[in-house]
C-alpha cells in the first residue's frame, strides 16, 4: 500500500487526477482486511433471517454504541 496510503488516509482528497489502477491498489487492502468482518455479518443477517428474528438484529444496529 505504501505509495497509495493517502487514499485511505485523506478519502476526501479529490481523486480526479489519481490513477484508477492506484485507487484499486490502495482500497483492495482495506476489503481484504475487512472481509472476515463482512463474512460475519452476512452469516449473522442470513441466521437472523432464517430463524425469524432480523428484528432484534436491525434494531441491535440503531444503538447508539455504534454511531
Amino acid at each position: 500500500m505504501g505509495r497509495t496510503r493517502w487514499l485511505v488516509q485523506q478519502p476526501r482528497r479529490p481523486l480526479i487526477r489519481t490513477p484508477r489502477p492506484a485507487i484499486w491498489e490502495a482500497y483492495a487492502v482495506v476489503w481484504q482486511r475487512a472481509r472476515p468482518l463482512l463474512w460475519r455479518g452476512t452469516e449473522r443477517v442470513g441466521t437472523a433471517t432464517v430463524t425469524g428474528t432480523l428484528d432484534v438484529v436491525l434494531a441491535g444496529l440503531a444503538n447508539p454504541c455504534w454511531r
